[in-house]
């Protein structure tokens, strides 16, 4: 809504929901001038940036989003198709734990077992997929 002055829900939902779509793209897209921004920073940033830039509703709604369908979206972005390794992974990913969730307990010090498994499987996906940009 920047060029016409409009703010809040002077904005049509569907330009709400694609800044946040737009934005979590940019930065956890590698680029030819940059790399991939880590994930936790990533989901910090649409959090602090909720009710300012972004529709609190919207993201909300996002950070209700499973983990794993977003890793899935991720793995789309690869040039090559996702294989064996990354779908053992993915099949392995709790399709339970929301972003939300996810961003509670990359905050803790200790983790439970789960909890570090879901970590631990996640970030080999984003970082298998972020490589497989590299020239």
């Amino acid at each position: 809504g920047y060029h016409r002055g409009l703010k809040g829900k002077e904005i049509l939902l569907p330009g709400r929901i694609l800044a946040i779509a737009d934005v979590f793209d940019a930065i956890t897209s590698r680029r030819h001038y940059r790399n991939r921004m880590a994930f936790d920073k990533v989901l910090s940033i649409l959090k602090r940036d909720s009710g300012t830039h972004f529709d609190p509703d919207c993201v909300n709604s996002f950070f209700n989003l499973p983990l794993a369908n977003i890793c899935r979206v991720l793995l789309m972005d690869q040039n090559e198709p996702v294989d064996d390794k990354q779908l053992f992974l993915l099949e392995r990913l709790d399709k339970q734990v929301t972003l939300h969730e996810y961003h509670q307990f990359l905050g803790k010090e200790l983790k439970t077992k789960g909890e570090a498994d879901i970590h631990r499987i996640f970030s080999t996906l984003y970082h298998q997929s972020a490589t497989l940009y590299q020239d």
